[in-house]
C-alpha cells in the first residue's frame, strides 16, 4: 500500500482503493501494480503562439505534477 502513496497520483490512488478492496474485503475487482511517476520531465503544454523568446526551465514541485496543478506554469510561461 505505501508504494501507491509514495509514488503519488489519481492512477494510484484508484489502484491503492482497489488493492485494500481485493485484500481487505476480499472483493476481486482486481488491481495493477503501482506505477512509477518521474521524478522530472517536461511537461506537455500547448506553444504560445509568439514562441519567439528564450527557452527557459520552469522549476516546480512534483506534487503539482501529480495532481495536475499546472494551470500556473502556462500562466507563467504563456
Amino acid at each position: 500500500a505505501h508504494a501507491y502513496l509514495a509514488h503519488g497520483g489519481p492512477a494510484n490512488l484508484e489502484q491503492l482503493a482497489r488493492f485494500l478492496s481485493d485484500t481487505v474485503l476480499l472483493t476481486g475487482h482486481g488491481f495493477e501494480a503501482p506505477a512509477p511517476a518521474p521524478s522530472w520531465g517536461p511537461l506537455d503544454r500547448t506553444p504560445a503562439p509568439d514562441a519567439s523568446g528564450p527557452l527557459i526551465a520552469v522549476l516546480y514541485y512534483r506534487a503539482h505534477h501529480m495532481s495536475g496543478n499546472t494551470a500556473f506554469v502556462d500562466t507563467l510561461c504563456g
